[in-house]
């Protein structure tokens, strides 16, 4: 239950009707998780399109409350457009305009998006995009992990080595401390007050107190391969990582949070690793051009694994079942326990995914044309 640079999915339990749904946000590695319980049959036409906001794409992740879907478009120029969209009719409610095409976060526990760029940090309130805080005059570099956890934000500057922590009621800065390496873009919590970041440079992760900002213990390849990901699942004692073998394979890691070592590895395609999802201790594994595997969390036993086709951000919702885009333009419902289909949803436009959200007897998804909705 966490977010930083890409996706992550785990299982909540569904709120009490009259409460409001908080979730947290990500870019494209880690996916939010679901509680909707997917029908049988693909969802019927197009309720909605919300489109004519979007200069040049979206390649984030949206995200939802309970009445609207928060999305962020990436204008030319490199600059970006956060959005509030009804969730009952698609129409756009307000919008923010971003210096830089940033990260975005849900609270957990307030009703805020917080932004991070390169020079500032900004929280939003999500009813109408109204400013609430910001932090200015910030050297961020352009790859710097996000995290949201424990009430507090977590930012890497790489440039700098050293992490920045803010309170995200306030924005006021709990603390700004030097790490000793470069960190990277990629970062990730887990639920015992522990924040892990990757070194840009050297092939470690590192782990690191969430109050203090100090670190703990390191995990170390002992070369200069880079992280492309890590995630934690919400529970258990393993972290997953992607690593980058210069370009050439990329590799599954687990590691043991605890004390920072090694668990098991996995090479299921090669190239192409790309986005990670989590369901009753077991974990999917995209490949982009290669495929989809699925892993035992606690030993890498491979479970199945499918490379007919190209796979997209998977999303795993109640009953064990996967949502996740394709390379052919459509959405499709797998069985967790096996990956054997059960409908395909084609996409008209011929657009690739960018995000899922099912939701209440809907599925919102966002291409780089814009956010759609379609209902059962």
């Amino acid at each position: 239950m966490t977010g930083f640079g890409q996706r992550i999915d785990t299982y909540t339990p569904p709120k009490p009707a009259n409460t409001k749904i908080r979730r947290f946000g990500m870019g494209r590695f880690i996916g939010q998780p679901s509680p909707f319980r997917l029908p049988d049959s693909a969802p019927a036409a197009e309720k909605w399109r919300a489109t004519s906001w979007v200069p040049s794409g979206i390649y984030r992740q949206p995200l939802a409350t309970e009445e609207a879907i928060i999305a962020q478009a990436q204008n030319f120029g490199g600059t970006g457009t956060l959005a509030r969209i009804s969730k009952a009719n698609g129409t756009v409610e307000a919008t923010a305009d971003q210096n830089d095409e940033a990260g975005f976060f849900l609270t957990e526990d307030t009703d805020l998006c917080v932004v991070c760029a390169n020079s500032y940090v900004r929280a939003y309130n999500t009813d109408d995009l109204t400013l609430e805080w910001e932090q200015t005059g910030l050297n961020l570099s352009a790859a710097n992990p996000q995290t949201l956890a424990h009430g507090a934000l977590y930012v890497g500057d790489g440039a700098d080595q050293r992490v920045l922590s803010f309170d995200v009621e306030t924005g006021r800065i709990r603390f700004d401390k030097s790490v000793g390496f470069d960190v990277d873009v990629f970062a990730t919590h887990d639920t015992e007050g522990y924040y892990y970041a990757s070194d840009q440079n050297n092939g470690v992760i590192s782990k690191l107190d969430a109050t203090t900002g100090n670190v703990v213990a390191s995990y170390s390849l002992n070369n200069a391969n880079r992280w492309e990901g890590i995630a934690y699942p919400g529970h258990g004692d393993l972290l997953f990582a992607i690593r980058d073998n210069d370009g050439s394979t990329q590799e599954l890691y687990a590691i043991d949070k605890r004390d920072m070592t090694e668990a098991w590895t996995a090479q299921p395609f090669g190239q192409g690793l790309y986005s990670i999802a989590f369901w009753a201790g077991s974990l999917y594994v995209t490949g982009g051009g290669a495929g989809m595997a699925a892993y035992r969390q606690d030993d890498g036993t491979q479970l199945w694994a499918d490379t007919s086709r190209y796979f997209y951000y998977p999303r795993t919702v109640d009953g064990g079942k996967l949502l996740v885009g394709t390379g052919s333009y459509s959405l499709e419902a797998l069985e967790a326990t096996d990956g054997s289909n059960i409908w395909t949803h084609e996409n008209p436009l011929q657009d690739g995914y960018y995000g899922i959200i099912p939701d209440n007897g809907e599925v919102f998804t966002a291409t780089s044309s814009g956010v759609f909705a379609h209902e059962w």
